[in-house]
C-alpha cells in the first residue's frame, strides 16, 4: 500500500508526458483534435441580431460554434447582442459550410470557429481566415537588459516597478507548484477575464512546470506573484501567471511589469535568445496584445492553435462596418499575418501616420485599412520613421470574397488596385433552407 500510494504522490505518467518532446506532444495532440473534430461532435448554429441605432431594422449575425469562443472575439459587440440569441440548428461538421451557404444571404455577417485543417478544405475564398489566437515573442537584449521599446513604451510601468522593489526566485517544489496554481492563477484568471476565463487544467499547467519551473516574485520574502515558464524551441515560454488571491490590483503595483522584467532576466540567464510571451486575441486594439506590442513583441504566423474564426459577409454594409469597425483583427495572410482595419465612417486621410502607428504591429506582413468612401486600392507613402516601412493598403468597402481576392492578387507596386477577374461558380447549395 505504501508503494501505491508512493507511486501516486510521483504521479509517473503526468512525469513522462511532461519530459516528452513538445514536438511529439504537439503531433499527438493534433492527431487528438482531429479526431474530436470528425468524431460527430455537434456545431451549435445560432443567429443574432444587431442593433441598428438610425432606428432601422436590426441586422443578423449567424454562428457556428462548439461553445462560445466567438463571444470572445466579438466581445466589444458581445453584451449588446447576447441576449437577442436564437437557435437555429446542430449539425455534424461536414453538413456546416452547407448550411452557412444557405443562411448567408440573409445574414449581414457569418462567423463560424472550426477545425483548421478541415476548414482549409470546407471553405472556400468567401470567408477570410482569423487565427483562434495569436503568440508573441520578443528579442532577449544580449546585455540581460529589456528591449529599447520597452524602455519607452513601459517607461511607467518601470517606474513603478522600481518603487515596488520586488524581487524574484525559482521554485522546483511541487507544493510550491499547487500552492500557486490554486491561490493564484486560477482566482486571478477568473477575476480578470470574467465570463471569458479560459481556466487551464491543473495536470496542464504542472506540465510546463515539470518542463521548466516557477518563477516566485517577492515582495520581502512573500510571494505576491508567480509564473509558469518552460525552454521551448529556444525561448523562455510563458505559460501561465497569477497573484497572491487572484488581487489584480496588484499588477498596478509593480507585479505587471515584474512578470516580464525578471522574465527577460531569467532568459537571459537560462541562455536563450527570445522571450514568448502567450496568446493573445486576434484583434490589434486587445489591451494585453497592445501591452505586449510596447514590450518590442513580434506576432507570429502559422497555425498556432488547432481552430480558426471564419468570417464572410456577401454585402459590405453598416453593420459589418460597425463590428469590423471595432475589432480590428489579425487574419492568416499566407504563411503569415497581417492585419484588417475598417473605418465606418469618413476618414481624413492625413491621419494615415497616426492610424499605422496605432495598429503596426512587428511580424505582421501588411496592414489592410478598409474604407467605405475609397472609389479603389491605394498605396499610400508613409511618412512617419516608424512606420514609413509598412506595407499599408487602403480598400474601399468590399465584400469578403472581393477582399480575400484582392489579397492573393496584390502586387508590389506603388498604387495597386484589383485586376479583372470573374466570379467563380459556386454549385447550388442544397437543400431546404434553414429556418431564421
Amino acid at each position: 500500500m505504501r508503494l501505491v500510494k508512493r507511486l501516486s504522490q510521483i504521479n509517473l505518467v503526468g512525469q513522462i508526458w511532461a519530459r516528452t518532446p513538445p514536438s511529439l506532444v504537439a503531433g499527438t495532440a493534433a492527431a487528438l483534435r482531429f479526431g474530436t473534430a470528425v468524431a460527430r461532435r455537434p456545431i451549435r448554429l445560432r443567429r443574432y441580431d444587431l442593433s441598428a441605432p438610425d432606428g432601422r431594422p436590426p441586422g443578423r449575425l449567424i454562428v457556428a460554434d462548439h461553445g462560445l469562443r466567438v463571444a470572445e472575439l466579438l466581445q466589444d459587440e458581445w453584451d449588446g447582442i447576447a441576449s437577442s440569441g436564437r437557435h437555429v440548428a446542430r449539425l455534424l461538421w461536414p453538413g456546416v459550410p452547407g448550411a452557412l451557404d444557405r443562411l448567408a444571404p440573409h445574414a449581414d455577417l457569418v462567423v463560424a470557429r472550426f477545425h483548421a485543417r478541415l476548414g482549409r478544405r470546407r471553405f472556400d475564398d468567401r470567408y477570410i481566415r482569423v487565427p483562434e489566437a495569436v503568440d508573441s515573442r520578443a528579442a532577449v537584449p544580449a546585455d540581460g537588459s529589456i528591449p529599447p521599446q520597452a524602455r519607452r513604451g513601459q517607461g511607467g510601468n518601470l517606474r513603478v516597478l522600481r518603487k515596488a522593489n520586488l524581487r524574484w526566485e525559482l521554485s522546483h517544489r511541487p507544493e510550491d507548484f499547487a500552492r500557486f496554481y490554486h491561490d493564484m492563477y486560477v482566482p486571478f484568471t477568473r477575476a480578470r477575464f470574467g465570463e471569458f476565463a479560459d481556466v487551464r487544467s491543473f495536470q496542464y499547467v504542472r506540465t510546463g512546470f515539470l518542463r521548466g519551473g516557477l518563477m516566485w516574485i517577492l515582495d520581502g520574502d512573500i510571494p505576491v506573484a508567480g509564473a509558469i515558464y518552460s525552454i521551448e524551441d529556444g525561448a523562455l515560454v510563458s505559460w501561465v501567471g497569477g497573484t497572491a488571491g487572484g488581487d489584480i490590483n496588484l499588477l498596478k503595483r509593480g507585479v505587471a511589469p515584474a512578470m516580464d522584467v525578471f522574465s527577460f532576466q531569467l532568459a537571459r540567464e537560462l541562455g536563450v535568445d527570445e522571450y514568448d510571451m502567450a496568446m493573445s486575441r486576434p484583434v490589434l486594439n486587445d489591451g494585453v496584445l497592445a501591452y505586449k506590442k510596447r514590450w518590442g513583441a513580434a506576432v507570429r504566423g502559422g497555425q498556432l492553435t488547432y481552430c480558426n474564426f471564419y468570417l464572410r459577409w456577401d454585402r459590405f454594409n453598416r453593420h459589418v462596418a460597425r463590428i469590423l469597425a471595432r475589432t480590428p483583427l489579425l487574419i492568416h495572410d499566407g504563411d503569415k499575418l497581417s492585419g484588417l482595419v475598417v473605418r465606418d465612417e469618413p476618414f481624413a486621410h492625413d491621419q494615415l501616420d497616426r492610424l499605422a502607428v496605432e495598429f503596426a504591429m512587428p511580424g505582421i506582413r501588411r496592414l489592410y485599412v478598409m474604407l467605405p468612401d475609397l472609389d479603389e486600392p491605394r498605396r499610400p507613402q508613409l511618412t512617419d520613421p516608424r512606420v514609413r516601412e509598412l506595407d499599408l493598403r487602403l480598400l474601399p468597402g468590399v465584400s469578403s470574397q472581393r477582399f480575400t481576392r484582392m489579397m492573393s492578387t496584390l502586387d508590389e507596386s506603388p498604387t495597386a488596385s484589383e485586376p479583372p477577374r470573374p466570379a467563380a461558380p459556386h454549385a447550388a447549395p442544397r437543400g431546404e433552407p434553414l429556418s431564421m
